[in-house]
């Protein structure tokens, strides 16, 4: 099974470091970054990385109901605080990635939450 991930909404310097990650970890990252979260077609997805603040990811996981649990959702922030890493999870995100993002960790978050995925060549 080829993961397939969506960058949702990130800023600029998020995304540009997370996708960048990700493409080396042999992970091609699909970006969206201006469609509402009902206009997304979230069925063509497997994880989606979105920011962690509340308004934003309570849209996403409200958009993408259909398609929960199997669609995985990653909380982003630049400044990981611990009350926002809990407000994440307990809304629904399955994790909570913060930079520097390096290659083990996207590679860890990727074997523990595809644990039979295959990483996709960039």
């Amino acid at each position: 099974m080829s993961i397939r991930i969506l960058l949702y909404e990130l800023h600029e310097d998020l995304l540009c470091e997370l996708r960048d990650a990700l493409i080396t970890a042999r992970l091609v990252p699909a970006i969206e970054e201006s469609a509402a979260p009902e206009t997304v077609e979230w069925s063509q997805f497997d994880l989606v990385f979105c920011p962690a603040s509340r308004g934003m990811l309570e849209q996403v996981l409200e958009a993408a109901a259909g398609q929960l649990p199997r669609l995985r959702v990653i909380a982003v922030s630049r400044l990981p605080e611990e009350q926002e890493w809990v407000e994440a999870i307990e809304l629904g995100a399955i994790d909570y990635f913060a930079p520097p993002f390096e290659q083990s960790q996207v590679r860890w978050l990727i074997q523990t939450h595809f644990p039979s995925g295959k990483l996709i060549a960039a």
